[in-house]
């Protein structure tokens, strides 16, 4: 069974056909700055601060931060198709950091993309995320990717019921299916889902 999605793009707005590719098929403006920011910019900045893992260095709360992550070495090679997947099929909110609210999509995907700390976890250590986070998929300046932490998604959405993409029953935020229909749809893939109709 195959279905047909439609998403929006983050910068102009206008629907589109999932999955997308590289660029807005109508504003043509290009998503290259959500998995490779420009250098110098914030995102570039933003998305080395989420790269320590794959620097092999320690992964640690700055100060007078609550939660950070980063990608391993396989989200972090991925994180092209994973930003595609996130502005295809994840869900889009509104999250307040600082005094801010931002734009954003999650989307989760059943495999490993990197790990995260929270001042608000009761394990000890890093806790793996299979969550993908755009802060700012509207904006060239400050948008980027990193792996979210559940806990995070919790506090900010958690309430907030979606519905899955093939069979409408209700969802967690961020989730694009159930898990019958995405065992059946993509075979528990999300790389199924990238391939264009």
């Amino acid at each position: 069974m195959a279905i047909q999605v439609q998403c929006n793009c983050p910068i102009c707005k206008n629907p589109l056909p999932a999955p997308v590719g590289d660029t807005c098929l109508i504003c043509t403006n290009s998503y290259e700055f959500l998995w490779n920011p420009s250098p110098h910019s914030f995102g570039a900045e933003k998305l080395d601060d989420h790269s320590v893992i794959v620097r092999a260095e320690p992964l640690c709360l700055k100060p007078g931060r609550t939660y950070q992550s980063s990608f391993d070495a396989w989200g972090y090679e991925n994180r092209k198709d994973l930003a595609r997947f996130a502005i295809s099929y994840g869900h889009s909110g509104q999250a307040n950091f600082g005094s801010k609210d931002y734009e954003v999509r999650v989307a989760y995907i059943p495999e490993i993309l990197g790990s995260g700390i929270s001042a608000h976890q009761f394990t000890v250590g890093p806790t793996p995320c299979s969550g993908i986070l755009l802060l700012s998929p509207n904006s060239i300046l400050y948008g980027h990717p990193y792996p979210i932490l559940d806990v995070w998604v919790q506090q900010k959405f958690g309430t907030v019921q979606k519905s899955c993409l093939a069979c409408g029953c209700a969802v967690s935020f961020g989730h694009p299916m159930c898990s019958q229909c995405y065992a059946s749809i993509a075979a528990n893939d999300w790389r199924k889902l990238m391939v264009a109709k």
